[in-house]
């Protein structure tokens, strides 16, 4: 049994990895996709949640801060477990994103909403990025976030191109048609969203602070752990213990 889940572990995420990327070059190539390729994608992301959980817990990774003494092979967290809440909210917001654009018609959307729900997803990729980098050394750490990068890029790109078949046929909210000019405008739309994301991630750290978050947790989430790329604290050496796993 213990065999299965580990192949399963090993197996179902590098599948996926293919899959999505197949799915984004075909997209470029024949702009068409299947109806399901969505719900495929948010079973995925709930199941890449799944995945991260049990992997850490074979891996001996411990959701504790760097300076807690561990034991035996025990890994401290790859994210400082003070700032999770802030990593977490943010890739909240950029799932809220995700689904807005990618379930939502682009023809029923305002261009206001559209780049709201582009920048979110842009902040998603960008903690995304920053995971792979910091367990770049654990390939199967990698796989799950990089997975939403590419999923992410998917939706961005399939959004634009229906807003551009949207424009050019006219089917678009007359109230906002000089807007929508604007900001759909060939390839405007995602660089106007890119800009957006600055200020959007500061008014998300504004509102954390009043939850106790520091303005700068989203940097010390990743330099203030020990063992993994961007850390910058070195931890006490581990205590060897035979035959006891110590939790």
């Amino acid at each position: 049994m213990g065999q299965v889940i580990i192949i399963g572990i090993i197996g179902i995420p590098l599948i996926l990895t293919g899959w999505n990327i197949f799915n984004l070059i075909k997209y470029l190539v024949t702009k068409k996709e299947r109806h399901f390729n969505k719900v495929i994608e948010v079973i995925a992301m709930g199941l890449g949640v799944l995945y991260l959980y049990l992997y850490t817990e074979l891996a001996n990774i411990v959701f504790v801060n760097w300076d807690v003494q561990l034991y035996n092979l025990q890994k401290h967290s790859m994210i400082m477990p003070d700032a999770f809440l802030t990593i977490v909210i943010i890739l909240l917001i950029a799932f809220i994103g995700y689904y807005i654009i990618r379930f939502i018609s682009a023809d029923k959307q305002s261009p206001i909403v559209s780049v709201i729900g582009i920048s979110a997803i842009y902040l998603g990729m960008g903690i995304c990025l920053l995971w792979c980098i910091q367990t770049i050394s654990d390939i199967f750490l990698v796989l799950f976030p990089a997975n939403c990068i590419i999923i992410f890029i998917k939706t961005i790109t399939i959004f634009v191109y229906q807003k551009n078949v949207t424009l050019q046929t006219g089917l678009f909210t007359t109230k906002f048609k000089k807007l929508s000019s604007i900001l759909n405008k060939a390839t405007n739309l995602p660089w106007i969203a890119l800009l957006l994301a600055i200020p959007l991630l500061g008014v998300i750290i504004v509102v954390l602070m009043l939850f106790g978050q520091e303005p700068n947790s989203i940097i010390k989430a990743w330099t203030e752990t020990a063992d993994w790329t961007m850390s910058q604290k070195i931890p006490p050496q581990n205590i060897q213990y035979d035959d006891v796993t110590v939790k």
